[in-house]
């Protein structure tokens, strides 16, 4: 229901905001600080999430170890139980 305009009891939206602004206005030091904690909690594990997950898929692949690249490129008179006097 929409009043009339010259009714004398309809509220301009100037004196609603204003009246909002009174009732509700300002920053709740509470809700704000709680609202950041929760955004920052969320990205640490979002965070998290995707580093458990890269790491996960990187222990996935194949590659070699340091110890086999370091023995595959000795001659085999230098491995572990040959005679290096042969």
């Amino acid at each position: 229901m929409v009043r009339a305009a010259s009714d004398p009891n309809a509220a301009t939206r100037e004196t609603v905001i204003a009246r909002e602004k009174e009732q509700f206005g300002g920053i709740k030091i509470g809700s704000a600080f709680f609202g950041w904690l929760t955004a920052t909690g969320m990205a640490v594990l979002l965070v998290a999430l995707v580093a458990a997950a890269g790491s996960l898929l990187d222990s996935r692949t194949t590659r070699t170890s340091v110890t086999q690249r370091t023995w595959h490129h000795r001659s085999p008179s230098a491995l572990p139980g040959s005679s290096r006097f042969w």
